[in-house]
């Protein structure tokens, strides 16, 4: 077993590939207990094509596929959980964090609607008596600050 899961997963693949082919079953029957490979290609005992026992008589690759086993499947098992604990954190945060998305979401649109209204175009001529006039297609944004000057004239006037 090592800590890097995609080493353990290329060790177990490796030998899976070595090994007698699968699928195997577990026997036990009149002849005894054993492990066969079941597959239709899988090695088989002379006159009476019984499964080759992979325990007994199996290769050596069977055996090391066999003694791996026992390490490699609880090291890929606790590779999995831990991927799962990963998975189900990242999606609680994404539960918890959802609404936050949508208020910041609707706080975008309110923001770029404002934006649009204060980009608005003069659709026509605007006079301010005596002197000013403000054209149409000037930005709303001008009039105003004409109008906040204006105030403020006519403020400081009546002083």
């Amino acid at each position: 077993m090592t800590t890097d899961p995609r080493q353990d997963a290329a060790e177990a693949r490796t030998l899976a590939e070595k090994a007698t082919p699968g699928p195997w079953e577990y026997r036990d029957d009149i002849d005894g207990i054993y492990v066969c490979s079941i597959a239709p290609d899988a090695p088989r005992y002379g006159d009476d094509d019984r499964p080759v026992d992979l325990l007994a008589d199996g290769r050596e690759e069977d055996w090391r596929f066999f003694a791996r086993c026992r390490t490699l499947v609880p090291a890929l098992a606790d590779h999995i959980d831990s991927l799962l604990a990963e998975r189900d954190t990242a999606l609680e945060w994404i539960r918890k964090n959802a609404t936050r998305a949508d208020v910041y979401d609707a706080l975008l649109a309110e923001r770029d609607a404002l934006r649009a209204q204060l980009t608005m175009k003069l659709p026509c001529d605007v006079r301010l008596p005596p002197h000013t006039k403000i054209t149409k297609g000037c930005s709303l944004d001008t009039l105003l600050v004409a109008l906040k000057m204006r105030a403020r004239q006519e403020g400081k006037a009546n002083e």
